[in-house]
């Protein structure tokens, strides 16, 4: 059968299928990738927010220091 043989109503029987066939893949691997990449997810937002947390505790207590005078090197007092 050469190229010119097939009929193009069976080629687009035989892509469909081909295409379905890929989609139906795709979605079984989406459906196995979509916990892990939620849990990684939540990870990270975990992290972000101790981190943003452990900042702003710090950020406190440097303008402690810098409002007792502690920051430059002397004290006002």
């Amino acid at each position: 059968m050469e190229r010119g043989d097939i009929q193009p109503s069976s080629l687009v029987i035989k892509v469909s299928k081909a295409i379905g066939k890929r989609l139906a893949k795709l979605g079984v691997h989406q459906e196995r990738l979509a916990s892990p990449i939620n849990e990684t997810q939540g990870k990270l937002l975990d992290k972000v927010k101790n981190l943003t947390k452990d900042l702003t505790e710090k950020d406190e207590k440097i303008g402690e220091l810098y409002s007792a005078g502690l920051v430059n090197g002397f004290n006002k007092g």
